[in-house]
């Protein structure tokens, strides 16, 4: 029924955090362990061969590691045995494939000769891993401070991903503790105050529900909309007030990942592997931070003015109008 090849265990580097090609990832497994599942013959159709890092670095999966290095937990090959000598690759070219889950094509070996025949050996091996989040993007106008995580929610290897309970976190010092909305500490060094606050962003999920077949059309053109203005990343805007008497400010968020079939393996004795089992996991992950300095000396009290000059968080300059600031879209909020 179960078959573990003990044999192939990759030894990793011993570091949580390293990075890739400027992909940081957070890796909770030191070892990668592997099965023998069974899968249908197209599965290296389905999943990923060529990897792209965060530097827009592409790289061919060639040995196991690399998925994990990209922040991919799964990696499937062809057992030795289904290849023909000399090292040949699967049907696509790769001697391997990437994925954040075991495809639901692929099982645990069964007794039944008619499973047998319809399906083929696979190799899963399984290293948990994920990308560590991209820090925040940071933009400063004359009124407000504006947040967005759009790199978070355009990159492919995010969108890929099932996110959720996306929650932005701040920090900066207060000289009273009336100041802040949030939760108040003193620094062990100087005691000096600071505020911690947090902010919940609920994110719309419009794949529930069906459409009645009376006014399909016109939800048709509803759901088109809902699509497009979903695909906008969070957008939060603060009024310069939260951070009165503030230099500088440090944001990051934390967001949920929905991870379904993780293998889940049974170790014995001395690192021996008993057997495995798919489970669902659920993840919450936290972002780079991000430090953003205010700059309390070129702005001042905020005032109202047609057209803001924006510094965003690279240091460069934006013009921004008046209805983008005031902007009541979805995503887009006001906090004074």
């Amino acid at each position: 029924m179960f078959k573990a090849n003990r044999n192939r265990q990759w030894a990793i580097l011993s570091l949580v955090i390293f990075y890739i090609h400027a992909a940081p990832i957070h890796e909770r497994r030191k070892v990668h362990h592997c099965v023998e599942m069974r899968c249908r013959p197209d599965i290296f159709d389905s999943v990923t061969t060529r990897l792209r890092s965060s530097a827009e670095v592409e790289e061919e999966c060639r040995v196991c590691h690399t998925c994990a290095n990209h922040g991919y937990s799964v990696c499937l090959h062809l057992p030795r045995s289904t290849l023909a000598p000399f090292g040949a690759k699967s049907r696509n070219g790769s001697s391997c494939a990437c994925a954040f889950s075991v495809p639901e094509s692929c099982n645990f070996p069964s007794d039944s000769s008619e499973e047998s025949e319809s399906l083929h050996p696979v190799d899963v091996c399984f290293r948990s891993a994920l990308r560590i989040p991209p820090r925040p993007r940071v933009v400063g106008t004359k009124r407000t401070v504006i947040l967005t995580v759009d790199e978070l929610w355009n990159d492919p290897y995010w969108k890929d991903l099932d996110i959720s309970n996306l929650k932005i976190h701040y920090e900066f010092p207060v000289a009273v503790s009336e100041y802040c909305d949030g939760t108040v500490k003193s620094t062990s060094n100087d005691n000096q105050l600071v505020c911690s606050a947090t902010l919940n962003i609920d994110l719309y999920d419009y794949t529930s529900g069906s459409d009645d077949a009376t006014d399909g059309a016109v939800k048709s053109d509803n759901l088109k909309e809902r699509v497009d203005y979903e695909s906008l990343p969070p957008e939060i805007r603060f009024d310069r007030n939260v951070f009165l008497g503030a230099e500088s400010v440090c944001f990051w968020y934390t967001v949920a990942i929905r991870r379904p079939r993780q293998i889940e393996f049974e170790i014995v004795g001395h690192g021996e592997l008993n057997g495995a089992r798919l489970v669902d996991i659920n993840t919450t992950t936290t972002s780079t931070k991000l430090t953003f300095d205010l700059e309390p000396q070129i702005y001042g009290t905020p005032e109202y003015y047609d057209d803001e000059e924006a510094t965003d968080s690279n240091g460069l300059k934006h013009t921004t109008s008046k209805s983008q600031t005031v902007s009541e879209a979805r995503h887009s909020r006001i906090y004074s």
